[in-house]
């Protein structure tokens, strides 16, 4: 029969708990925090001892406070490790190792810098210096940085904001307004974003100014994209006759998405013409400039074979011998 042993209350704690953080942060930080006992103990029975003189008391104290401030960094140092290496771990996980790079990056540095400000402030706060004026000196040091580096520190912040909001990811298509440009985001950076271009050009953009713009995201909700164009027919042309056409050419191009009907409807109507709209999807946005092509062939050759009349616009130049500029004038024949 197998021997039972008794289960501390914290052990079964530690057992019960949904995630393994626990265990994790015990394992990186239990021999400094078993030190960190130890010298906690050693500075409080070191005040009770009164055969000691009261310098080497002060001495003793001020030593477990180094050792203890240590022990204390070390942990958190170690824990920030751990941070990291779950962060990435969770990134490789879901598929976005190279878009949170850059901003796990960012934050283990300010977590770094946290724990040392920290333990600065603690150690002038011991031996009772003025933490006043050293936050005063920070504080202008940061000051004068922020004014030095100031587009930096923009483009730092935008990155941060791109990389949390996500609105767009590495591999989408995306469009700027700013810069009347559009490509394929390759890299993400906490600086800058890289952008191939249509033209195969590598575009690299300050993040400031990309959070400065208008961005149309191709990719999401879903790559699929929505075509349309205008069709215009003359007023002997049955309307309906029409709209069947122009349904049939655009199903009939190869590449069109069948599981979605093409829009087509009849937008407005002038002195002179009946302008359609036809709309069609097609699986990338990539693809939209050559499906058009393909679409306007197809219309043209199954409206023409079907004997749709075109509208035709009869103009005539008028010109005069003050002016080598003509009237274009409706109804005339040039």
């Amino acid at each position: 029969m197998d021997a039972k042993f008794p289960v501390s209350a914290e052990t079964a704690q530690v057992q019960r708990t949904k995630t393994d953080w626990d265990n994790l942060i015990l394992k990186v930080s239990g021999n400094q925090l078993r030190w960190l006992v130890v010298v906690t103990v050693v500075r409080f029975a070191s005040t009770r001892l009164s055969f000691l003189s009261s310098n080497l008391k002060a001495f003793i104290v001020d030593l477990c406070f180094l050792a203890a401030l240590f022990l204390f960094c070390v942990i958190l140092w170690r824990l920030v490790s751990l941070v990291e290496k779950q962060a990435e771990a969770r990134s490789v996980q879901a598929g976005q190792q190279k878009e949170v790079e850059s901003l796990i990056t960012l934050l283990v540095w300010v977590l770094r810098f946290g724990v040392l400000l920290l333990a600065t402030t603690f150690l002038l706060s011991h031996y009772a210096v003025n933490i006043t004026a050293f936050a005063l000196f920070l504080g202008l040091i940061v000051l004068i940085f922020s004014f030095a580096s100031k587009e930096i520190l923009a483009d730092l912040i935008s990155g941060a904001i791109i990389l949390l909001d996500r609105p767009f990811r590495i591999g989408d298509r995306i469009e700027l307004k700013s810069i009347n440009s559009w490509g394929d985001v390759v890299e993400i950076g906490m600086r800058s974003t890289k952008i191939r271009s249509v033209e195969n050009l590598m575009v690299v953009l300050p993040n400031s100014e990309i959070g400065k713009s208008e961005i149309v995201n191709y990719n999401y909700p879903d790559p699929s994209y929505f075509d349309v164009m205008d069709v215009l027919v003359g007023y002997d042309n049955d309307v309906d006759q029409v709209e069947e056409l122009l349904a049939k050419a655009i199903l009939s191009v190869d590449g069109i998405l069948k599981e979605h009907e093409p829009f087509i409807i009849l937008k407005e109507f002038t002195e002179t013409h009946m302008l359609f709209w036809a709309g069609w999807w097609i699986p990338f946005a990539d693809k939209r400039y050559p499906m058009r092509s393909k679409v306007s062939k197809a219309i043209i050759q199954t409206l023409k074979e079907a004997g749709v009349i075109f509208p035709h616009r009869r103009v005539r130049l008028d010109g005069n011998a003050s002016s080598n500029l003509g009237t274009l004038t409706e109804g005339d024949e040039v």
